[in-house]
Parts: C-alpha cells; structure tokens; sequence
C-alpha cells in the first residue's frame, strides 16, 4: 500500500518551455525496510528519452506547489557520500508516456524513511539534467479499518452480554429492595400486633380487677 503521492506534476517553477508545461502524470511512494519504493503514471515527456528524477528538499516543507515550496538539492543524508538518486531515472516510449510496470526500488534510504520525505517534491529532469517538471509528496490516507463479520457478531454479543449483566444487577437491586420493605413490613405488623395485644391485656386486667373487687367477699 502506498505510504504517500504525487497527485500532478506541473512546470518546474520558472520554466515556460513546451518541456516542461506538456509534462503531467502521478506518482505513488512505499517503502519496505530501508528501501522507498516508486511508481510512476507520466506523460508529455520527450519522446523516446531518459532523465533523472528524484526526491529533492524543499525550503518550505508542505507547501502547497513547488513554486511556494523552492526546491533544493537531492533529499538523501549528507553526512554520508552516497546519493541513491544518481542513477534513478524515468525511460518514455515513443508517445511521450512513462508507465512503470513495477516500481523502481531506491535502496539504502534510511534517512528519508526516518525523517519522512512528505511535504517534500519529485523533480523530473530533462535528458540534458535541465529540471522540467515538479510534484509535491502528500501524505495517502489510511482506509479504515473495516470489520468482519465475526468481528461484527462479536461486537453484538459483547453488547448484548453487557446489557444481560446490567438486568441481573438490576433484578439483585429490586429483590434486595422488594425482600427489605417485606421484612419491614412484617416487622411493623408484629410491632403493631404487640400493641394490641398489651393494650388488650391492660384493659383486660383493669377490667377484671374490678369485677373482682365488686364481686369479692369483701364487697359484700
């Protein structure tokens, strides 16, 4: 999958001529370990011709043209004496079109992956080394991820479970509650059943003392 592209490529800023206004095309980039990886959709370049094309710094890293962005040299490290561009170039047939049929590897690039060569342009050259036509890298969105239709059932279960164990807690909370107010209730009838009670035996014995006091011998 590619990692970043060149949507157009357009005039080298500067450049009028017919070989650089009739250039046009596309470009994509990936890299697997330290190697970037280039593919390539162009037209409008001389016929049956060759020239470099490589990543170059810019000034302005991410503007939106090559004009706004001022081009430097090669993109590679500079601390070491290799330049992996030097013998990267596009090839056209007799139509003026350059295609690849599988990318072009540039291999031992370390610096660019690590430090990222989006924002940065693709230049073409003409086969004289004259700079004819420019391109800004962007970045290539990632599509998101889809999900299959395990994933999809295991997402419906795993809600499902998590709306089960929400009932169970709440059926738990509503018995304790239900077994709470029952107990309470209960308690409450045998308060009030022991009250009556007492007030039963209290009328009762105030009752029958005097009934006793009125028929005791004594009374008589």
């Amino acid at each position: 999958m590619a990692n970043a592209k060149v949507s157009t490529f357009n005039a080298y800023p500067l450049c009028t001529t017919s070989e650089c206004t009739s250039v046009s095309g596309s470009a994509s980039i990936s890299e697997e370990g330290t190697s970037i990886f280039l593919s390539f959709s162009i037209q409008g370049l001389p016929p049956l011709s060759a020239g470099g094309l490589h990543i170059h710094e810019v000034q302005n890293v991410g503007a939106p043209s090559c004009i706004d962005a001022l081009p430097k040299g090669h993109y590679y490290d500079h601390y070491y004496d290799y330049d992996p561009w030097t013998s990267v170039e596009w090839t056209s047939s007799s139509d003026g079109s350059f295609t690849t049929s599988s990318p072009i590897e540039v291999p031992n690039a370390p610096y660019l992956i690590s430090n990222g060569y989006v924002g940065h342009a693709i230049v073409l050259h003409s086969p004289s080394g004259a700079k004819i036509s420019c391109g800004m890298i962007l970045a290539t969105s990632s599509p998101s991820p889809s999900l299959s239709s395990n994933d999809t059932l295991a997402a419906v279960l795993g809600v499902l479970s998590a709306l089960f164990l929400l009932l169970i807690g709440y059926v738990c909370v509503r018995m304790k509650w239900y077994k709470g107010e029952q107990h309470l209730d209960a308690k409450d009838l045998l308060e009030q059943a022991n009250m009556v009670e007492m007030n039963v035996r209290g009328s009762s014995g105030r009752e029958g003392g005097g009934f006793l006091d009125n028929d005791s011998p004594a009374a008589v």
